[in-house]
């Protein structure tokens, strides 16, 4: 996404510190998996991770991950964050301090966890589930310092996990075995197809500030055409041999699901239709119209990583 935009545009730091917190949470997540895997909980159980449920038809949450269990239903809020924290009471935050003196606010995932618990205990109810649920707020970073936190806060670092599960393991039965196996089918069928294309409309950016042409994954340099098999980078060196293929995967996840021959010969900075048709009847794209009408549709429930090669 980054390499498309020009850095001049209005949106490139906020897409910059987006995609920076998509990471890091994204991390924070995978730390966490690893302490779940090693905690050995006791079956039958599952694990939901990065879980949508609506809640209305205009709404829904997304639960960083979800533990299910018949004896509790355990949200973990997963923080994937570095430095000291010093909670704020009014309005309720945390100000994070970083090593470099730098300081941040960050939303208070307390209020979070609540409202994701509230958020489920409704779906479960309209499911016919009399069940609650519980929550933890999981720091990521084991390095992480927390300070001033509220005692109602529960919090751990994720390295005490296991502890922590042992902890719940002489929790009374709320859901008999059917009753769990009904939930783990519900929460599977639940979650809504997440589309998060194309970019452009989500992140409502200029099409002028996006970038055409050949890119270099590496450097985000210009690639210049060597002879007709391959191709090179002209800032960093690096050797390419399916810029096409990876140009057509940006243009979809960025422009929009559909594209003609004139808008693949002027992205991907084609000299005539003859080389555009022939890129585009190669990849596993559904052809619609005719003649000069004719566009080129790539369904958004497939993985654009799929495109032939």
């Amino acid at each position: 996404m980054l390499a498309r935009l020009h850095p001049q545009s209005p949106q490139f730091q906020k897409i910059t510190d987006l995609l920076y917190r998509a990471e890091a949470g994204y991390a924070g997540e995978i730390k966490v998996d690893r302490f779940l895997e090693a905690s050995d909980l006791p079956e039958p159980f599952r694990v939901f991770t990065d879980l949508q449920l609506s809640i209305h038809s205009n709404s829904s949450i997304q639960i960083d991950t979800l533990l299910v269990t018949p004896s509790y239903l355990l949200i973990l809020e997963v923080k994937n964050i570095a430095g000291t924290l010093h909670y704020i009471q009014h309005p309720p935050h945390f100000e994070c301090t970083y090593e470099d003196g730098k300081t941040i606010a960050i939303d208070c995932p307390m209020m979070q966890l609540e409202n994701n618990k509230t958020a489920l205990d409704l779906w479960l109810s309209r499911q016919g589930f009399a069940v609650r649920s519980t929550g933890l707020i999981v720091m990521a970073n084991n390095n992480a310092i927390i300070k001033n936190a509220p005692e109602q806060m529960k919090m751990i670092h994720a390295k005490h996990l296991p502890h922590y599960f042992r902890t719940m393991e002489s929790r009374k039965r709320i859901l008999t075995d059917k009753q769990f196996q009904q939930l783990v089918e519900r929460l599977h069928s639940a979650e809504p197809t997440y589309h998060p294309y194309p970019l452009l409309e989500k992140y409502r950016l200029n099409r002028e500030h996006i970038r055409a042409g050949l890119i270099c994954t590496y450097c985000h340099g210009k690639l210049d055409r060597m002879n007709h098999m391959s191709w090179k980078c002209s800032q960093c060196g690096q050797s390419a041999n399916q810029p096409y293929k990876e140009g057509l995967q940006d243009w979809f996840m960025i422009m929009k699901n559909s594209i003609t021959n004139k808008e693949c010969r002027e992205f991907l900075g084609l000299k005539d239709s003859d080389a555009a048709r022939y890129i585009l009847k190669s990849a596993t794209l559904d052809k619609v119209g005719r003649s000069r009408s004719v566009q080129y549709v790539w369904d958004y429930r497939n993985s654009p990583s799929k495109l032939k090669e």
